[in-house]
Formats: C-alpha cells, structure tokens, sequence
C-alpha cells in the first residue's frame, strides 16, 4: 500500500514539474510587458521596465525585471520609485491556466523620491487623484477597475504582500527647506489592500538628516488600513520606535486619517502615547550639548493626547506631558484657519524645581566671577519669531523653585498679537507675601520696547535681602510694600540689562535695620557740636565711644525700627537710588536720600533726623537745649555690606560746618550781644581749632 502510495505521489510530481516547465518554456513573460505598461498608463502612471522580464524560482515561483521606475503620466521624468530589481510572486493554479495571480511584490534596493512644492503639493499626489477617479468610476467600459482590466488581459494583481529592501526614502520640502534621507530601509507590507482589511506593517530604517549630528535609527510596526482612494489611513495601532546611541523613544499611535476633499485637510483622530529617554542626547544629536546640576535631570519626557482636528484646525485635549516627575496637564490648539495662526495653551503643573536643570556651577565660579568678572557677549533678541501669529497662554503651578527663590502658587497669562506681547498677569507667593505684575514687550519694530508695572505685598525684608544683598553683618527686618513700574528696550539681551529703569515705592510699618542705630548717631550728633561750641545739651548723652556723660557704658540696642517708613526709589544699572525717605524712629523724624550699589555691594545715605520733644526716646538721650529740638540734624550712613556696625551711622562732617558755625555765633551773639562783631576774630580762631580736630 505504501508503495504505491509514493509511485502515485512521484507522479504528481513528475505531472507538476513537467507542466511547470512547459509553462516557463510555453510562456514568454515578456509578452505581458506592453499589457503591464498600458495598465499602469490609464491609471496615470508611467512605468518603464528596461530589462527583460524572466521566471525565479526562489523564493518562490514568480517573475522578475531589473531597472524598473515608476513616474506620474502628467510628469513621466518625475520618477518616484526607481529600483535595481522588481520581483513579483505568483499564485501556482492560476498559473496553470495561463494566469497571473500577484501573491506578493518586492522592490530590491529601491530609490523612493517624495517632494513638496512651494504650494504645499507633493509628487505623490497624482498617484491618490487618480485613485480617486478609479473608485468613483461606474463599472465596465472605460472606468474599469484595476483588476477588472488586469483580469481582462490574463493578469490577477491583488497583491498579498508587498516588500522593500535596502531601500532608501529621500524627502525635501521646498515650503520650510527641510530634507531627510531614510537608507537601509526595508518594508513588509503584509495583506495590505485598498479598501480592504487593515494589515500587518513591518518597517526598519537609518534616518540622516543635516540638522542631525548621527543617524538614528527607525523601527515601525502595527497594523495598517487604507482606503481605496488613498485618502485614508488607519492605525490599529502603529508603533515607532528611534534611537541613537543612549537615546531611544517610543511613540505609539491609533486612530484615523483621512481626507475627504481633493486638497481639502487632513482629518485627525489620534491618540498618542509617547516616551523619549535621555534627552540630553537626544539634544545633543541637534548640536545642543547641555549639562544641568542635577545628573539626573532631563533623563525622560512623557506624552499622552488625543490628537483631533484636522491640518487647518488641531486640538489636543487631555494634554498630559511629564518631565522626569514634573507633570503638567491642560490642552493645546492650534488654528491655521485665520490669515494670523493662533495658539492657546492652558497647562496646570505640581511643583517644578528650576534649579536642577541649570548648568552646573563650577567650584570657586563665585569667587572667581567676583575677583575678574568676564561679559558673556549680547546675544541678539529673536524678534523676528515673534511675530505672524496669535496667542493665548496660561499657566499655573503649584510651586516654583528657582535660584534661590520660592514662589507659591505662580501663574501666568500672556497673549501674543503679531509681535505684541502682553504679560496680563505674573503673580504669586513670594518672600512671605504676595506679588503681581504686568507689562507688555513691543517687538513689531527693529528695536524691542518693554513696560511693566507690579508690586510686592506684605513681603518679608529678610528675604528679600537674603536673595539680592546677602550679608552677616547687615540685617533687615519686618515687612513692606514695594510697587514699581519700569522699562527697557533693545535688540540684546545685554540691552535689556543696561538700560533697565524702574522707579518704585517703598512702605513699611516695621522695618528694622541692623546693627545700625540712627538714635544712637543723633545722640552723639548733639554731644559733638554741644562740646564743640562749649555747651550741654543733652542729658546721659552717650559719647562717640559708647559712653554715657557721668553714668558709665550705655548699651545701646543693636537695631533700628523704623516707623512707617515711605521711599521712592530709582533703579538702574543696579544702583538703586533712594530720595524721599520719611520715617519715624521712636521720638525721632526721619529724612533723606541715599543710593545702593549691588555691583559694588555698598550703601551711602544722607538722612537728617529732628527731635520732636524732649528726649529721643524714653531709653534714649534728652535733649536740653531747645534749639536742637524739631530741627534738622545731619547724619550719614555708609559701608560696604560686609563692613556694617553699630557706628556705621555718624554725624555728617559734609554737613556740619553750617551747623556748628550756626550755634558758636548763637551763643556768642547771646552772651555778647551788640559786641559780637568785636569777637568774630576769636570766633574764627575758634572754628579752626574745631575744624583741626
């Protein structure tokens, strides 16, 4: 039985080999060369098969031409598709009948050109058009379709699988200038049919552009559907996956596009789920080398939307974006519909430390920085980006750290008009209290105009101080307002520094100052002139030592407490000019100006203090003389932030000749009377002998 089992099975064989090569020997695959060619023509493409075509036998049963290009009949030298080699498989049984049925279809070491003009219109368009034309055709005659007229010549292509390798993609858009190049790419394209059933997409490749700094490398698998015009694509879903070197990504995609009109957009409907890791080098494949103080910052970015809309009009909504555990939620949309684009962005985040993205500080930076600070050059505003579109930006976060600073609760709301920018709000808690700001940057002309207007609620000056003029020995205290309106303007980030203005007002119901006591400094103001013209007006009155006349050492509080303290202040090129200054000290009334120097970290102030009463405060010094009472008393404070002590505050020997020649000629005219111009000779000899002092 087993035997003639195999005889009858050998005779198949024989039968089948035998019929196999009478069909190669009886038929000339060449002979359907005219037929394909005038196939693809009335579909409106131009496909040449320079080479003969001729039988393979592997990897399975099929025909094969080299040097084949495909090409739009409108323009037949655009070719598209140029490849070494075209293989085509075919069925077995339908082969026997003197037909070719395509089982599958590959292109070895294929040349793939896509191109966009400066209208937008790619070289592949021709190609969805016509297909277009061929679905919405009626049945028979001319609008045959394209299997009816291959079935109609003896050929069957309903193609099973299609496949690319060592193939390379070439892309240039005219619109933007952008180029890339896929080489070493290789497809499988599994029962993808027009129309038909989504199938398997298989797609590996080396991506190289000149932006990139080293290729990267493309993996795409999923399943895809297409619809018969070309003018739909579905994602079931459809991975892609790219690295290079240390960086790697994975974006998975599902959903539809589809475009319903000739050049009409396309519609969108997409989720997306992305994850990108080591981002430092996926900015360093850009020609971006960025190192932060945090190592581990910038290690991965996370992205999760639904993507709808269309070209014109897209929206992204839930938008959920995280970097490393930073995570903000909101949605994005853009409008290409207006003659001006427009972008609205609404994002709400947890709390973001700034300080671990920013480049490291090197050791002995500060100390260096101080002892031979070098200029980093100007670098030129982008003026010209923010200009030709519209937007809405908010922003809210939960804290913001960011060099030393801690804002509670920031936010910000900015719109953009064709290069005007306005900042509607910039607020937040910070130094203990409340800030709020707005302004606008005018960049429609060549040169940048900024205005801003804000203030600072209920701060706490110790942190203020803390921040901008850190010292030991210097010490400020309690709380203040401080509103300021300012401006700048330039075409660098060095001009916007330099010509910084801002004038702003100061209020404080309990601002301390330390070490320094202004009582103290008036005390010794009075006893200075009192010895210097021979008389006594003050009682305890603490000499310039720190001693009181007759009672031994008088402690005097390390502290000045300032009583509604109201300031205007002018600020630029990081000297704060201080005038107006009004205060009480105890029984003391406060005046002056001043300035502070943050670029030399010192302060100058000329204040005039008046006695309004008796005695300066109960613990002070009394005042006996009343003409020292209610009357403007120079006194100057003035040391470097690192230099302040208890007797940085002394009497102004800029200011005293007037007072001191003032009281001796008082005296003198109370004592001599009409006589005193007999004595103006010793009044002089006396002054000198002061002034020697």
């Amino acid at each position: 039985m087993l035997k003639k089992l195999f005889i009858f099975l050998m005779v198949l064989v024989a039968i089948f080999v035998g019929a196999l090569a009478w069909l190669v020997f009886a038929v000339d695959p060449n002979q359907y060369k005219p037929q394909l060619q005038d196939m693809a023509a009335k579909q409106g493409i131009k496909l040449e098969l320079a080479g003969d075509i001729g039988w393979q036998f592997w990897p399975s049963i099929g025909l094969q031409v080299s040097d084949v290009s495909i090409a739009p009949n409108v323009r037949p030298l655009d070719k598209i598709v140029q490849a070494e080699q075209l293989s085509v498989g075919v069925a077995l049984m339908p082969l026997l009948q003197k037909k070719i049925h395509v089982a599958d279809l590959a292109l070895h070491k294929p040349t793939i050109t896509l191109t966009v003009d400066e209208q937008g219109r790619g070289n592949w368009e021709a190609f969805s058009q016509l297909a277009a034309v061929q679905q919405s055709a009626p049945l028979g005659g001319r609008g045959r379709s394209v299997r009816q007229t291959a079935s109609a010549n003896g050929l069957d292509l309903a193609v099973d699988q299609v496949s690319i390798s060592d193939g390379t993609l070439s892309y240039s858009n005219a619109q933007d200038k952008s180029s890339l190049e896929l080489r070493e790419l290789d497809l499988v394209a599994d029962s993808i049919q027009l129309g038909g059933d989504p199938g398997a997409l298989d797609l590996s490749a080396q991506l190289h552009s000149s932006t990139l700094k080293a290729p990267v490398d493309l993996e795409l698998e999923g399943t895809v559907g297409l619809d018969k015009a070309l003018r739909g694509l579905r994602l079931q879903p459809l991975t892609l996956r790219a690295g290079s070197g240390d960086a790697s990504a994975t974006v998975n995609l599902r959903g539809n596009v589809q475009r319903k009109a000739e050049h009409g957009p396309w519609q969108l409907q997409v989720s997306v789920d992305g994850s990108f890791k080591e981002l430092k080098d996926w900015l360093k494949l850009t020609g971006t080398e960025l190192e932060t103080r945090d190592p581990s910052a910038m290690q991965r970015l996370t992205l999760n939307t639904e993507l709808r809309g269309d070209t014109d009009k897209m929206q992204l909504e839930p938008l959920q974006l995280q970097l490393d555990d930073f995570k903000l939620t909101g949605l994005a949309e853009v409008d290409n519909t207006p003659a001006v684009p427009n972008l609205t962005l609404r994002l709400q985040g947890e709390d973001l430390v700034v300080d671990g993205y920013l480049p490291p500080q090197q050791e002995g930076e500060e100390e260096s920085a101080a002892a031979a600070p070098v200029a980093a050059p100007a670098a030129l505003l982008p003026l010209g980006s923010l200009r030709g579109f519209t937007a809405d930006l908010q922003l809210t976060l939960n804290r913001l750290q960011a060099l030393d600073l801690t804002i509670e609760q920031p936010r910000v709301a900015v719109t953009a008009n064709n290069g005007l920018v306005t900042l509607k709000e910039l607020g937040g808690g910070l130094f203990g209290g409340k800030f709020e700001t707005t302004g606008k940057l005018d960049a429609r002309e060549e040169l940048a105009l900024v205005e801003f207007t804000g203030g600072l609620l209920g701060v706490k000056l110790d942190e203020v101080q803390g921040t901008y003029a850190p010292s030991d020995k210097f010490k400020l205290g309690g709380n203040a307002d401080i509103k300021w309106q300012g401006r700048t303007g330039g075409v660098t980030d060095k001009d916007l520094q330099e010509q910084l203005e801002v004038n702003a007002s100061l209020g404080s119901a309990d601002m301390t100052m330390a070490p320094i006591n202004v009582e103290r400094g008036l005390c010794e103001l009075v006893a200075y002139v009192e010895r210097g013209t021979g008389g006594q007006s003050t009682e305890q009155a603490p000499a310039a030592e720190g001693t009181e006349a007759g009672t031994g050492p008088k402690q005097w509080p390390a502290e000045t407490r300032l009583q509604n303290l109201q300031a205007r202040i002018h600020f630029l090129d990081n000297i704060a000019k201080v005038s107006g200054i009004q205060a009480g000290v105890e029984n003391l009334t406060l005046t002056g100006d001043g300035k502070v120097d943050l670029n030399a970290q010192n302060f100058d102030f000329a204040l005039g203090l008046s006695v309004q009463g008796e005695a300066t405060s109960e613990d002070g010094c009394s005042i006996k003389n009343p003409r020292w009472r209610n009357r403007i008393l120079p006194l100057r404070c003035a040391a470097s932030f690192d230099a302040v002590s208890a007797t940085t505050c002394k009497p102004d020997t800029r200011r005293l000749d007037d007072l001191i020649r003032d009281e001796a000629e008082h005296k003198l005219r109370k004592k001599y009377g009409d006589k005193i111009d007999e004595k103006k000779e010793e009044l002089k000899d006396k002054l000198k002998g002061l002034f020697k002092r």
